[in-house]
C-alpha cells in the first residue's frame, strides 16, 4: 500500500509543478511599455513626440507647433523612422534606420542607415524625456 501511495505522491507532485510552470504561458507575460514613447528634448532643443500609436512628431524650430511628422516601427533595439509630413529637405523622403539606447531619461541613437542629413545630424544628438 505504501508503495502505492508513493507512486500516487510522485505523479501529484509532478502534474503540480507542471500546473505550476504551464500557468506561466496561460496568463502570459505583461507586454513591455514602448521606451521611446514621450516627448524628447536634444541639446539643439528640438522637440520629439513619439506616441505609442506609431507615429511622432517634431518640432525644429521651439514655437511649440510640429514642423515635421511621421511613423516609427521598432524591433528589438532598432528603430526605424519615415516622414510623412511637414518640412521634407532633399533625400528625407525615405526610411531612417537608428539603433537606440534608453537608459532612464537619456536617449542615445546610433545611425545604421539614413540618407536624410537634418535627421541624421538631429537624432545622433542626446535626448532627454521631458517630464
Amino acid at each position: 500500500m505504501s508503495k502505492v501511495r508513493s507512486a500516487f505522491a510522485a505523479v501529484l507532485f509532478s502534474a503540480a509543478i507542471g500546473l505550476a510552470f504551464s500557468g506561466c504561458a496561460w496568463f502570459g507575460k505583461e507586454k513591455p511599455a514602448n521606451p521611446l514613447v514621450g516627448t524628447w528634448l536634444n541639446v539643439a532643443r528640438t522637440t520629439w513626440t513619439i506616441k505609442e500609436n506609431g507615429t511622432y512628431e517634431v518640432d525644429i524650430d521651439h514655437n511649440g507647433w510640429r514642423d515635421s511628422w511621421g511613423k516609427y516601427w521598432i524591433k528589438g533595439d532598432t528603430v526605424t523612422v519615415t516622414g510623412g509630413g511637414g518640412i521634407t529637405p532633399k533625400g528625407c523622403d525615405g526610411r531612417g534606420v537608428y539603433r537606440f539606447v534608453r537608459e532612464g531619461d537619456i536617449l542615445r541613437l546610433t545611425l545604421v542607415s539614413d540618407a536624410c542629413r537634418l535627421r541624421r545630424k538631429n537624432l545622433q544628438l542626446l535626448w532627454r524625456l521631458q517630464p
